[in-house]
């Protein structure tokens, strides 16, 4: 196969798939994200346990929806490429008129790519939570903040034996204590962090329907225009490249 017949393939499985792609995120949208408003997942988030003397660990949830994100969002941003790889391939000889579908091609290629371009922002995510999260969690104290006193007494005592002897003898005694202070948390920088969970919940959801959306967007767009993309100018014509190439649509 060569690579205008695998890029033409690799399209119209990726174009196939949109809606069927949909319909599975929306499954796994539903599974991951139980009814709950925004209060109740604050009030949830708010009681996990903190370990004594230590800093908060990671929210286990929040991590694993915002892994959910990248991953579909980098598998929908290969569809995306794909597609308009296809359309790529079916984009006619330029010619003086008859480019209404030419114009067609072009709406729906700015249309997935400014689509990908949002898909491939959110990849950045997850670092970006655990960023902002850091920077919240490092102003709560943890562990033990200790205050060590030390003291050091030295006695000093000279005997004449005879005019030209002396004898001095010292004493040193040297005593140390130390104090532990359990440092006291600030409420709001606690409830920064609470609260920036919370969020990163509501955001990971709703980029998860947004990818969702994109995808019946893309589906949407291709099954109303496919005549025109695939034969922009009704001719049977692709530019002269792909002829003996057999299409699905």
């Amino acid at each position: 196969m060569s690579a205008i017949e695998e890029a033409v393939a690799s399209g119209e499985r990726s174009i196939a798939a949109f809606i069927e792609n949909a319909n599975a995120l929306s499954q796994q949208i539903s599974a991951s994200f139980p009814p709950m408003t925004l209060d109740e997942v604050h009030a949830k988030f708010a009681a996990q346990p903190i370990p004594e003397n230590a800093k908060p660990g990671l929210n286990p949830e929040v991590s694993k929806l915002w892994s959910l994100v990248r991953h579909h969002a980098a598998l929908a941003v290969d569809e995306f490429r794909n597609a308009e790889q296809w359309l790529a391939m079916k984009a006619p000889s330029v010619s003086d008129g008859n480019n209404f579908g030419v114009d067609v091609q072009n709406f729906v290629g700015a249309e997935m790519a400014g689509m990908r371009a949002k898909l491939q922002a959110m990849l950045e995510g997850l670092s970006t939570y655990h960023w902002q999260r850091g920077l919240g969690i490092e102003k709560l104290p943890g562990g033990k903040s200790s205050e060590t006193e030390s003291s050091e007494t030295t006695e000093t005592e000279d005997k004449e034996a005879e005019k030209t002897t002396s004898t001095t003898t010292r004493k040193k005694n040297t005593s140390s204590s130390t104090k532990v202070k359990k440092e006291q948390p600030i409420d709001d920088f606690v409830e920064y962090c609470v609260a920036l969970d919370v969020k990163a919940y509501h955001s990971a959801y709703v980029h998860l329907t947004d990818i969702r959306n994109y995808y019946v967007k893309a589906g949407v767009l291709f099954s109303k225009n496919m005549k025109r993309l695939s034969d922009p100018r009704g001719e049977g014509e692709d530019g002269g490249r792909n002829r003996n190439v057999m299409s699905m649509f």
